[in-house]
């Protein structure tokens, strides 16, 4: 009996001298300075931004799927964008989603930076990438969400570009980018379609609304006494986007139409 019971107080003993494991983990993790929190974001974007520079280096887009988020979302130089929906679809257009200026301006980034918040997105290479970080699933990490045209592939873009197409009721509409800061409006009655000579042709300039994925461009044409306003989608709670073209006459409503 007395054997026994020093036994028990002996492993008691032992019990009380051993750190509680659960406990002081989450005590060290409760009391860890800002500063860690900062240096593993630090370390994790480095991680990532080598990992993308190797895999843009050599052109492999089966390294480079690791390391997006899909659907990616690519903008043209020319006012395109695609969206690339899977794996498959970035290996079939790889070179279009990352071009060579692309790619030379992420082989460009010299270690030790951080990315540029904007929003709940960050940006990379001057706005050339778009990333998404991701805290949930399996942890934190940085995914490419958006791919931009570089200054030099849209310096190099041709004119006219088509920049917006959409059809009201009552009319057929097309959008173009004819220089830097010029547009111009082109609609048919219907049913007249191109290349039918346009009912109406106005030029004017661009701007836009909204932020982060909800920015979208808004178009201004004026001739005379009639002006036209095309706004493209912005985010709605429609299940399907529409554009707006709104038309009024010496400053009077005439025309207000959804743009699908």
């Amino acid at each position: 009996m007395t054997r026994l019971c020093g036994l028990v107080l002996s492993f008691l003993c032992l019990a009380a001298a051993s750190p509680g494991h659960g406990q002081t983990k989450s005590s060290a993790n409760n009391d860890a300075p800002a500063s860690t929190a900062a240096v593993d974001d630090a370390a994790l974007y480095a991680r990532f931004e080598r990992e993308l520079q190797i895999a843009l280096a050599d052109a492999d887009p089966i390294a480079t799927a690791l390391l997006v988020s899909f659907p990616l979302r690519v903008n043209g130089a020319d006012g395109s964008r695609i969206d690339i929906g899977n794996a498959a679809a970035l290996q079939a257009h790889y070179e279009l989603v990352f071009t060579d200026s692309v790619r030379e301006s992420i082989a460009a980034i010299q270690p030790g930076g951080a990315p540029e918040p904007l929003g709940e997105r960050h940006i990379m290479a001057d706005g050339t990438l778009w990333l998404d970080r991701i805290d949930h699933g399996n942890g934190p990490r940085y995914r490419v969400a958006i791919v931009n045209a570089t200054r030099e592939e849209s310096a190099a873009a041709p004119y006219p570009r088509l920049v917006y197409a959409c059809a009201t009721v009552k009319h057929r509409i097309v959008v173009e980018q004819t220089g830097i800061e010029d547009y111009r409006y082109r609609s048919w009655n219907l049913p007249n379609f191109p290349p039918d000579v346009p009912s109406l042709q106005l030029t004017g300039t661009s701007g836009a609304e909204g932020t982060g994925e909800c920015r979208h461009a808004i178009y201004a044409f004026e001739r005379g006494d009639t002006r036209v306003d095309v706004s493209e989608p912005g985010c709605d709670e429609n299940d399907w986007p529409e554009g707006r073209v709104t038309v009024r006459i010496k400053g009077k409503p005439a025309g207000d139409w959804a743009c699908e």
